[in-house]
């Protein structure tokens, strides 16, 4: 049995959506010994590594560009339009060996709606849902209340939904969202948690004198870090540190705002990271202020490493969350107030931790992930 991945994403990058994929090709062996011979197709000439990528020239002029259409409507439609060919080259460039695959995974709703449209619905297939339920709620909000355009994305949503086989969900809150709005689709939703494999964290030589935060992941608006920058500017505690993990476009907007707030000794900025294990250590509480999730993968990795969380309630996160650590709606005076609050409790943060992983181990572990998928296209 062939199954084959097909995503729009460079697979050298480093946000969750590639992180997933990487999974299933990290564990090719894992599927070829249940029978199961599993190939890629990504947009992967851009660059091999993200983290020498982010400091070259290339990525300054296209940032630049970005920055520059995203101030229209008409930029964001041409921004929009160029990752919607991109899709189409990926399909167009699957091999004929993998053009009789038994089931493809499609990662994101560009390659899933250009593999339609190319191939028709007569394969089988597995349309990733990353998100909170809602197909376009990464979608730029300028974009969506665009007449013309949000009568594309409403043409794009059906023929996904129409033509897929299943309709894969990273957390149960965003499956349940789906099946309430879309009853005519339920037959074909299901839901797998991303899994990860265990790695061997010593909770034990973590220091609990002072709070120290983490949050990883692109430095962005739907990441939302700056909420917390701004949180940590009116607590007025230094104290208080935070390590951010990760590059993105507001990652020049987050180093002003620390450097014009005086918080330089208290915050510090890594970059794009391959391996944030390091960063999970050194810290005893992971935050993430996000507008909107799925199932964040970096707050998983947190679990496993034996860290309580303060999440925002968006998409699958209250899922992650049980007695290890605070789930706070979109607003400055409830994160302020949680951080307070396990600034107070600093002596429980080690057993919250302990909790973190138990989740981890029970609803997370990679073996769990991939019995489903073999489970689902066997």
């Amino acid at each position: 049995m062939k199954l084959h991945l097909i995503s729009n994403n460079n697979i050298n990058s480093l946000n969750g959506a590639v992180a997933f994929l990487r999974l299933f090709i990290d564990n090719k062996e894992f599927f070829t010994a249940n029978g199961i011979d599993v190939s890629v197709n990504s947009n992967s000439c851009g660059f091999q590594n993200e983290q020498e990528y982010v400091k070259s020239i290339k990525y300054g002029i296209k940032n630049k560009i970005k920055s520059i259409l995203n101030h229209t409507v008409f930029g964001k439609k041409i921004k929009y339009k160029y990752y919607l060919n991109l899709g189409k080259r990926v399909i167009k460039q699957i091999p004929k060996t993998t053009s009789q695959a038994d089931f493809y995974l499609l990662n994101d709703e560009i390659v899933a709606y250009n593999f339609f449209k190319r191939m028709g619905n007569s394969r089988k297939t597995i349309f990733m849902m990353h998100n909170n339920g809602e197909l376009n709620s990464m979608t730029d909000s300028a974009l969506l209340q665009n007449k013309r355009f949000n009568c594309f994305l409403q043409k794009m949503e059906k023929v996904i939904f129409c033509s897929a086989t299943y309709i894969v969900f990273v957390s149960q809150c965003a499956k349940n969202y789906f099946d309430n709005k879309y009853p005519e689709y339920r037959n074909k939703t299901r839901c797998i948690h991303i899994g990860l494999p265990d790695v061997n964290i010593n909770a034990h030589i973590r220091s609990y004198d002072t709070l120290r935060l983490v949050t990883v992941g692109t430095i962005g608006d739907r990441k939302n870090q700056i909420a917390i920058l701004k949180a940590l500017n009116k607590i007025d505690d230094k104290s208080i540190f935070l390590t951010v993990v990760g590059g993105g476009p507001r990652l020049d907007d987050c180093k002003s705002y620390v450097k014009e707030m005086g918080m330089d000794k208290q915050v510090r900025f890594t970059g794009a990271q391959n391996d944030v294990n390091e960063f999970l250590t050194d810290a005893n509480l992971f935050i993430m202020t996000s507008t909107d999730e799925g199932l964040p993968i970096s707050a998983q990795e947190a679990l496993r490493a034996h860290l309580p969380l303060l999440l925002t309630n968006v998409g699958g996160c209250s899922e992650l969350i049980k007695d290890n650590g605070l789930l706070v709606e979109l607003d400055e005076s409830q994160i302020v107030g949680a951080i307070e609050d396990f600034n107070f409790r600093k002596n429980e943060l080690y057993d919250m931790g302990e909790k973190s992983y138990q989740i981890f181990v029970e609803y997370f572990s990679i073996n769990k992930m991939l019995n489903k998928y073999i489970s689902l296209i066997s």
